[in-house]
C-alpha cells in the first residue's frame, strides 16, 4: 500500500523490507522478502504477517510463533540520558560543533549504557539503531572524546541520584522496545518513583 494512502499512525511502519496493508478495517504489517527458486528466472516473493498496527501507533504482534523471533532494543536509560544531559554534555565539549555533538553524544551514551560502542551495541540501542553507518565512521578517531563524555554522564548521574543511581539505571536498562514498533514505552513505575524522590521531572510523551 502506498505510504500517502496510509493513516499517520501506520506510516512509520512502511519501510524497506516491510509493507502495510488494509484488511478488515485494520492495518496489518507484513515482512517482505524474495529468494531464488531453481527453474524460475525471477525471484519468488515471500510475505510474512507480523501483526496489526493499533491506532495509537503500537504494534500488536501475532500470537503464533514466527521464524523471526521478536527482537528488542534498549530504550529507557539511553532516552533519559539524552533528554536530561544533552545540554550539559554539549557544553562540556570544548570547541565542539553542534554537528559533532550529534554523533559523539549518542556514542557516549551507548558507551555508558553498554560499556562498549561496538556495532552490536549500536544496533541494540533504540537511540542509535538508525544511524549505525554514520556513527561507525566517526567512532575510531573519537574514542577518547567519547570516553570523556561517558565519564561526564557518570558524574552528572551521581550528582542527580546519589545512592539511588545504580537502582535507577538498572530499572531503566530493563525498559526495552520492540525493534519494529513505531511507538515507545513509558518509563517503569519504580524508576518514576526514584525520579520523583529526587525532584526530577519527566517530559511529555
Amino acid at each position: 500500500m502506498k505510504i500517502e494512502k496510509l493513516p499517520d499512525f501506520a506510516k512509520p511502519y512502511k519501510k524497506t523490507g516491510y509493507d502495510v496493508r488494509h484488511k478488515g478495517g485494520s492495518y496489518q504489517l507484513f515482512r517482505i522478502s524474495s529468494h531464488r527458486v531453481e527453474g524460475k528466472s525471477y525471484p519468488v516473493l515471500t510475505q510474512e504477517y507480523i501483526g496489526t498496527i493499533r491506532e495509537d501507533g503500537s504494534l500488536q504482534r501475532k500470537s503464533t510463533p514466527s521464524r523471526h523471533p521478536v527482537t528488542y532494543q534498549e530504550f529507557g536509560l539511553s532516552d533519559f540520558l539524552m533528554r536530561r544531559h544533552h545540554r550539559v554534555l554539549q557544553q562540556s565539549m570544548f570547541n565542539g560543533s553542534p554537528e559533532s555533538a550529534k554523533v559523539l553524544i549518542p556514542l557516549a551514551i551507548v558507551l555508558y549504557v553498554f560499556g562498549t560502542v561496538s556495532d552490536t551495541a549500536l544496533s541494540c540501542c533504540r537511540l542509535t539503531a538508525g544511524q549505525i553507518d554514520l556513527l561507525r565512521q566517526v567512532r575510531p578517531e573519537n574514542l577518547l572524546r567519547v570516553e570523556r563524555l561517558s565519564s561526564k554522564i557518570l558524574q552528572e548521574q551521581q550528582l542527580l541520584f546519589g545512592d539511588d543511581r545504580i537502582d535507577f539505571e538498572l530499572l531503566m536498562r530493563l525498559c526495552v522496545v520492540d525493534s519494529l514498533a513505531a511507538t515507545v514505552p513509558a518509563y517503569p513505575a519504580e524508576a518514576l518513583e526514584i525520579l520523583g524522590k529526587h525532584g526530577v521531572k519527566t517530559w511529555p510523551s
